[in-house]
């Protein structure tokens, strides 16, 4: 069986066999292969309505990264990839991808439910959905953004028993500005803010983890 997750990560250093072999799983229906061609846009072994096919043909077959890919990519008259899509058929294909478990799409489709632009409309309960859907697939900003929608019942109803801990999840993830933010937002809430029952032991914690983060970052 073919690795393409391996493949991806070194597509410019593949020898002509290997991607020969690629392109014949590709007409053969794999849709893997037809993924891994049609998210090569800037490699110049393919043209761009190429790069195109390919994605379409693995999104026919429900692939749930070229759904995602295809649903933020514009062909025409340039490439340019963008987070929330400004067509229908973006917003359908994003739709199938988030619905086909692609974290990066339930993030996407979240965002595009939080600012409302066309073809979407602001609905923060469906944005908080979506967040919740990538969160549980660990995906660590989904984590911060809908833990704190959930401690403050944002998209409602409020449920601080999922919220906190996935908040702390954040907090506890690789360093990042989202995990900054969710280690700072902990001492708020464990103080006793928006009716959660207070606790002074995790304040406390939470609070010193914030100043260890704030210090890292002016090192």
């Amino acid at each position: 069986m073919v690795n393409y997750e391996a493949l991806r990560n070194k597509l410019h250093e593949l020898d002509p066999v290997t991607w020969g072999r690629i392109e014949f799983a590709a007409e053969a229906g794999d849709s893997e292969a037809q993924f891994l061609l049609g998210s090569c846009i800037e490699d110049v072994r393919l043209e761009r309505d190429d790069c195109e096919k390919w994605l379409r043909a693995a999104a026919a077959q429900n692939h749930p990264a070229a759904l995602h890919h295809l649903a933020c990519t514009t062909f025409r008259p340039q490439v340019v990839t963008v987070t929330c899509p400004g067509t229908e058929e973006g917003r359908q294909l994003l739709t199938r991808a988030a619905e086909r478990g692609s974290v990066n799409a339930q993030r996407d489709l979240a965002v595009s439910f939080i600012w409302g632009d066309h073809p979407f409309e602001k609905d923060r309960s469906k944005a908080r959905f979506w967040y919740l859907k990538a969160a549980r697939q660990g995906h660590q900003e989904s984590q911060a953004t809908v833990g704190s929608m959930l401690v403050r019942g944002d998209g409602r109803p409020v449920n601080q028993e999922e919220g906190l801990p996935l908040l702390e999840l954040a907090a506890n993830g690789p360093t990042s500005y989202e995990g900054q933010t969710a280690t700072e937002e902990l001492p708020v809430y464990y103080s006793g803010a928006f009716g959660v029952q207070p606790d002074s032991e995790k304040e406390n914690y939470w609070r010193e983890k914030a100043k260890c983060y704030k210090a890292n970052e002016l090192l």
